[in-house]
C-alpha cells in the first residue's frame, strides 16, 4: 500500500505509547482515523478522527465498531491491532483470571479485530493489517511466560493470515519491537513490584522511542513486509537465538535475575 493519504485506519490502544505514536504518524500521512481505547477520553479529537471506547476482548464490541467505522468513514483500509497488556511474575504465581485476561486482550483481541474488519478490507480491493507482536514473540523471556505465549501466537497467526489473504490484495505485517520506552510494564500487574519497577525503568531509559516504532510500521505498510524487527536488542537477540539458543536462554535467565535483584 503505497499511498496512505485518504485511507481509513483503525488503531487500537491508541491513547498513548506505541498506539498513540502510530495514530499520530498515520494522521500525518493523511489518513482518517478511528481510534480505539478503554480510555477514550485520552484519545485525540479532530474532524478527521472518530474515537471509540472499547474493550478489545469483547467480540460483540468489535462487530459494533466495524459498523460504526462503516457508517462514519465508509469502511476501513488499515487495521492496527496494538492494544495489549502484560503480567510480571512466574507462571506459577498467576491466577486463572490473570491467564484469561492476558489471552483475551492480547490474542483474542487480535483475532476478533481481524474477523470483524476483513470484509471491509477485502471490499475496498486492498488493505493492510498490522498486528503488534513483540521480540517476546520470537524469543522467550523469564517472568513473561503468558505474554510470550500470546505474542508467539500473534506472530504465527499473522503469518498464516498473510498467506490466506495473498490473493485478495490485503497485506499482513507482524511487528516485533524489542524494548520500547513506554509504561507497559510499569502499569502491569506484578507479583514482584520491585523487580518489575526496575525493568520498567530500564525500558524507559534504554528502549526505542514509540515514534521510531511508528515510523517503521508505516514503512512496513508501504513495503508490505511480512515481519518487522525493531531495535538493536531485537536484532542481536534473534541472531543469538539462531546461532546458540541454549546459550542465549541460559544467559537471559542469569542476567535477568542479576539485574532486577541488584
Amino acid at each position: 500500500m503505497d499511498a496512505l493519504r485518504g485511507k481509513v485506519a483503525v488503531v487500537t490502544g491508541a491513547a498513548g505509547g506505541i498506539g498513540g505514536a502510530i495514530a499520530a504518524r498515520l494522521r500525518a500521512e493523511g489518513c482518517r482515523l478511528a481510534l480505539v481505547d478503554l480510555d477514550a477520553g485520552s484519545l485525540v479529537s479532530a474532524p478527521d478522527v472518530t474515537t471509540h471506547a472499547m474493550d478489545v476482548s469483547d467480540a460483540r464490541s468489535w462487530e459494533a465498531l466495524a459498523a460504526e467505522v462503516k457508517e462514519a468513514h465508509g469502511g476501513a483500509d488499515l487495521l492496527v491491532n496494538n492494544a495489549g497488556l502484560t503480567i510480571h511474575g512466574t507462571f506459577a504465581d498467576q491466577s486463572v483470571e490473570d491467564l484469561d485476561r492476558i489471552v483475551d486482550v492480547n490474542l483474542k483481541g487480535v483475532l476478533y479485530g481481524c474477523r470483524a474488519f476483513l470484509p471491509q478490507l477485502r471490499a475496498r480491493g486492498a488493505g493492510h493489517v498490522v498486528n503488534l507482536s513483540s521480540l517476546a514473540g520470537r524469543v522467550a523471556f523469564p517472568y513473561q511466560s503468558t505474554y510470550c505465549a500470546t505474542k508467539f501466537a500473534i506472530r504465527g497467526f499473522s503469518a498464516a493470515l498473510r498467506m490466506e489473504l495473498a490473493g485478495d490484495g490485503v497485506g499482513v505485517t507482524a511487528v516485533m519491537p524489542g524494548a520500547v520506552a513506554t509504561r507497559l510494564l510499569d502499569a502491569a500487574r506484578s507479583y514482584d513490584r520491585r523487580a518489575s519497577r526496575k525493568m520498567a525503568e530500564l525500558m524507559l531509559e534504554h528502549g526505542v522511542r514509540p515514534e521510531r516504532v511508528a515510523d517503521r510500521v508505516v514503512r512496513a505498510i508501504r513495503r508490505d513486509e511480512a515481519e518487522v524487527l525493531i531495535g538493536w536488542d531485537a536484532r542481536v537477540t534473534t541472531t543469538a537465538q539462531a546461532l546458540a539458543p541454549s546459550v542465549l536462554y541460559g544467559a537471559l535467565s542469569m542476567a535477568f535475575r542479576a539485574r532486577v535483584r541488584s
